[in-house]
């Protein structure tokens, strides 16, 4: 199905080619990937930031952790992965 999407022009080719759905399939997604879950509070004070200058301050026993795929300390776009949806079910 073609469809036409209106959007502001892209500011980089790195935003181009991980937000552009022209000629692309359209069952991608972006995610941070799960490693577990913070267990204590200390868990959470010795974890790498998810939520970049203010640490980890939203972050609970039982929040998601989630991998740091470039291994800089810290949770950002740098880190999203793609999951393929699986629509036929």
């Amino acid at each position: 199905m073609n469809r036409y999407v209106e959007r502001a022009p892209f500011r980089s080719s790195m935003e181009k080619w991980r937000n552009g759905s022209s000629n692309r399939w359209n069952d991608m997604s972006w995610g941070f990937v799960p490693v577990g879950q913070f267990q204590d509070m200390d868990d959470v004070n010795s974890y790498i930031l998810q939520n970049g200058d203010q640490g980890n301050i939203q972050e609970l026993p039982g929040s998601f952790k989630y991998e740091d795929v470039n291994g800089d300390g810290l949770l950002d776009d740098n880190d999203l992965q793609t999951f393929i949806l699986d629509r036929t079910t």
